[in-house]
């Protein structure tokens, strides 16, 4: 099944992660199978340690907006997605993310459809 594949991508991601513990792509990469299977708390500790070891990297900001939108923990997921802006100006992405996050706290409401990157 689809669920069996991702926790074993998981537990392989773990693996590599023990091996080279100072690579950000596996975190992000473990975050977001974990995402995928509604594990959004691990997954938020996977994206915040990739952002501390690629503070420059929009992708891990935006990604851990996600997961915040997700929680509707929406002042955090602002917080990340102006920070993903601040690191890649050219995307759209989160300017229309970021601008989804402030129609919420503006209006109370909104259906979030939980778009991944």
């Amino acid at each position: 099944s689809v669920a069996s594949e991702r926790e074993h991508g998981i537990a392989l991601l773990t693996e590599a992660i023990k091996l080279a513990p100072d690579k950000a792509i596996l975190y992000a990469l473990r975050a977001k199978a974990l995402a995928h299977n509604d594990m959004l708390q691990r997954a938020l500790l996977d994206f915040s340690m990739a952002i501390r070891l690629e503070p420059a990297v929009a992708k891990h900001y935006g990604s851990r907006g996600d997961c915040f939108a997700r929680l509707e923990r929406w002042t955090d997921a602002l917080g990340d997605y102006t920070e993903a802006m601040r690191h890649d100006k050219d995307s759209g992405r989160y300017v229309f993310d970021r601008a989804r996050v402030v129609m919420v706290l503006s209006k109370g409401s909104y259906v979030w459809c939980g778009m991944e990157s």
